[in-house]
């Protein structure tokens, strides 16, 4: 066992090891909302992106409508993992497209129940293409199961090619093939 005899250096070495937590618990926090800074602004980032894309689509959309015609419209992606969603058939994700008949959406998940901007229109808008979802949070037994999600289209290539329709009263939305 040893002794200390200096009462000052044990109080030195206090002081100094506080001093020392403190300032450790400091940059912590400092890390902390560094990141926490950065992630807002990447997500607000993501998140223009998606409202110039869906802007952009929803003014095609309402040309073709009130023409009565067909058009191609280009849809960049956000990122990688995005969804082009629409909700013909399903209610729009909470405080999204209220009062609206038609709701167009771009998420970052299947679920868009996260980062998302939606955009709402006086008539329906359906996406034809199904999303499959298959996970170990899915599985059931050896067969497995599948999540669909409905009228959604997931963003993976960088651009895409819509072609826009007006069917009666609705405006359906392809992935026109190449």
């Amino acid at each position: 066992m040893i002794i200390i005899k200096n009462k000052k250096a044990v109080r030195f070495l206090g002081e100094h090891t506080v001093n020392l937590v403190i300032a450790v618990i400091v940059l912590v926090f400092l890390i902390y909302l560094v990141v926490k800074v950065y992630t807002l602004f990447v997500e607000d980032s993501k998140l223009k992106k998606a409202e110039v894309q869906l802007d952009k689509l929803a003014e095609v959309i309402r040309k073709v409508y009130t023409k009565n015609s067909e058009s191609k419209a280009e849809f960049f992606n956000i990122e990688p993992g995005w969804f082009l969603k629409s909700f013909f058939n399903a209610v729009p994700p909470e405080n999204e497209c209220k009062g609206s008949v038609g709701c167009l959406c771009a998420c970052s998940n299947a679920r868009c129940n996260e980062l998302k901007k939606c955009i709402g229109f006086d008539f329906s808008v359906e996406i034809e293409k199904k999303y499959y979802q298959y996970g170990p949070a899915l599985t059931i037994g050896a067969g497995g199961l599948a999540a669909t999600f409905s009228e959604s289209l997931e963003l993976i290539n960088p651009i895409y090619e819509l072609k826009i329709i007006k069917e009666e009263n609705r405006i359906k939305i392809k992935l026109e093939s190449k």
